[in-house]
């Protein structure tokens, strides 16, 4: 826990040197995000097996790569226990990357600090072009558990980035290199094709506050009610797709991540006077459709335990989102006043996050060489 207290505190560094350089005229304003996102590629990847429950499934995975032909290496099975009981189902894209990686080492620890590299390079862009104050953006990586939770979820989290990094083709109206990016990160999780319709519901579905509570209000209305409606489309479902329909244990801190989320984003809107607040939805289709998306997908969780993790992948937009919404408040005393406010309670809550549970198997953090 005292690790990644740490870290939080590193990061005061790279703001105090973006504040300065404010004040001084420099334009530095993008090198404290290239310090952070330094500092967290670091710990990501040089963990240990052991921070991060699938850790050591993705270092077991790689150095069975090893020993796979590569005309082998899509169909031979994956194993996931050194006794060969399970198996797991990996996409193409990853098997062949996995493989291709064992031709540089046979250290498992090389997928560790290329998937690392697959996260931080689109997170550093996705921050750098999309975010109007990166520190803050960067600290709501950490506090708000994406950091912790990628370490766990590392596929996921290549996919989700690489996606995000498709999103401004929707408003350039560019559908099929959209496509392409999306179906390259599907090769990595099969979870990013749930980007595809993404592109036409910010395109041809323009979104209100009323309609807004109304799509939240559904999915709210189908989550409490899911065995009703799981039961009514289970034979329009492909069978191996079924068990998801049934299975409903949902986790309670999964329905709490959800709720902060909600209640941060809600305080930074109350922070905005009205004018500043109007015409927020039509202005950022894109940020607006995202929100909707995760905390609906949240809802769906309260039947739906699958909802949960659907729910994870337009999460980490928030990291971006919020600043942006934070940047309309018009005095600069008040916006550092509401920067202040939502970066204390971020961690405020990550703090007490950490105490009550081990965020993805990633407490006790401990570097590969200590192993």
């Amino acid at each position: 826990m005292f690790v990644y207290i740490a870290i939080c505190l590193s990061l005061l560094f790279p703001l105090y040197l973006q504040r300065r350089s404010e004040r001084l005229g420099l334009p530095l304003e993008k090198t404290p995000l290239a310090i952070c996102c330094l500092i967290l590629f670091f710990l990501f990847a040089m963990r240990g097996e052991m921070v991060g429950v699938d850790t050591k499934h993705y270092c077991r995975v790689y150095r069975q790569f090893i020993d796979i032909p590569l005309q082998s290496v899509f169909s031979a099975p994956i194993y996931g226990s050194s006794a060969s009981t399970w198996t797991f189902e990996f996409e193409p894209g990853y098997r062949l990357f996995n493989k291709l990686l064992t031709y540089l080492s046979g250290n498992s620890q090389t997928i560790t600090i290329a998937i690392a590299i697959l996260i931080y390079i689109p997170l550093y862009l996705f921050i750098y072009r999309g975010s109007p104050n990166a520190w803050l953006s960067i600290w709501l990586f950490v506090t708000l558990g994406i950091f912790q939770t990628d370490m766990n979820v590392s596929r996921n989290a290549v996919s989700i980035f690489l996606c995000y990094l498709a999103l401004p083709l929707i408003r350039e109206r560019r559908l099929v290199s959209y496509i392409v990016v999306v179906l390259l990160a599907s090769a990595i999780h099969q979870s990013a094709l749930l980007f595809l319709p993404v592109y036409f519901l910010i395109r041809f579905f323009p979104l209100n506050g009323r309609r807004m509570m109304l799509i939240f209000a559904v999915a709210l209305l189908i989550g409490v009610n899911f065995t009703v409606f799981g039961r009514a489309i289970q034979s329009y479902v492909p069978a191996k797709y079924v068990k998801y329909l049934i299975s409903t244990n949902t986790k309670l801190e999964a329905i709490a991540v959800g709720a902060f989320d909600v209640l941060v984003l809600l305080l930074s809107l109350l922070m905005l006077k009205r004018e500043e607040r109007f015409g927020l939805t039509l202005q950022d289709p894109v940020g607006s459709w995202i929100f909707l998306l995760h905390i609906s997908f949240f809802a769906l969780s309260l039947g739906f335990s699958a909802g949960a993790r659907a729910a994870a992948l337009f999460g980490p937009y928030l990291i971006v989102l919020i600043p942006q919404i934070l940047e309309r408040i018009g005095n600069s005393g008040r916006k550092r006043t509401a920067t202040a406010l939502i970066a204390v309670l971020c961690f405020a809550q990550y703090a007490a996050r950490m105490a009550i549970n081990n965020i993805g198997g990633s407490i006790p953090y401990q570097f590969f060489w200590q192993g």
